[in-house]
């Protein structure tokens, strides 16, 4: 049994591309916004901006997760490779982050 994969799995790549890319800028502001205050934070918003930051990580990952696992199951390989490495490496450099954060 053998799985080729999609005649059109270059374009498929290059909209997953673009859109991948429009998605994780849009995060990408609001996790770096949600950070951002005005004169000393009052623990309610450091607690609300960690909250944000976190729920952006996990948006991140239900989405590289999904849209991996989605193209594979339609057999778009270098659609799912370009997703995981778009999608993936940001929500690593967040984790990093994020565990930087809570160790200093």
């Amino acid at each position: 049994m053998k799985f080729a994969p999609r005649r059109n799995d270059g374009k498929l790549a290059v909209v997953v591309a673009v859109v991948d890319i429009v998605i994780v800028l849009y995060a990408g502001s609001g996790y770096v916004l949600s950070g951002l205050s005005f004169g000393a934070p009052s623990p309610r918003e450091v607690q609300d901006a960690a909250a944000g930051r976190e729920s952006i990580l996990w948006f991140l990952a239900w989405l590289a997760g999904g849209g991996f696992c989605l193209a594979a199951v339609f057999r778009c390989w270098r659609t799912a490779v370009t997703h995981l490495v778009l999608v993936g490496l940001p929500l690593l450099v967040g984790l990093g982050f994020e565990v930087a954060a809570q160790a200093g």
